[in-house]
């Protein structure tokens, strides 16, 4: 009995395990000035959990095949830092940052993190952080408002 408890116990951490891998937050969203309501350009988007940042990157495919890519960073470095996915094209992280409309899109695995913040960055701004539990998912587009900063 208590060999079929613990294996019990031990399948159900797995699936926990499993379930808590699998799963794939997107956000997107615009955000404005809360005075003018103009849409803000350039503002850093990031998502962290607690104090550490769980993603604020997006991945951008190379336009260059992997053999060429190879070949230009053995000849220059590989300062951009193009990562080799063992396809036929490699990819780089860049920060993810709203559009000229303000828009912004960002995809991440919240894994055993349920309970993360959005945050919005951007300088003259009041730095704009929300819980995942506050946004309304529903609402279309997902508007976020950034104050300025007194004397700005």
């Amino acid at each position: 009995m208590k060999h079929l408890i613990f294996q019990s116990g031990i399948l159900f951490c797995l699936i926990l395990l499993f379930h808590s891998c699998d799963h794939f937050n997107n956000i997107d969203g615009l955000v404005i000035d809360d005075l003018t309501h103009e849409p803000i350009d350039s503002a850093l988007v990031c998502v962290k959990f607690k104090d550490h940042v769980l993603d604020s990157f997006s991945c951008i495919q190379d336009s260059l095949t992997k053999t060429q890519r190879k070949a230009y960073i053995k000849k220059y470095g590989n300062e951009a830092k193009w990562i080799d996915t063992g396809f036929d094209r490699m990819i780089r992280r860049i920060p993810t940052l709203t559009d000229s409309n303000g828009k912004f899109d960002i995809g991440f695995p919240p894994g055993a993190f349920p309970h993360y913040k959005l945050c919005l960055e951007k300088p003259g701004y009041e730095t704009f952080e929300i819980k995942n539990e506050q946004i309304n998912w529903d609402k279309r587009p997902k508007v976020f408002s950034m104050k300025r900063k007194s004397g700005t």
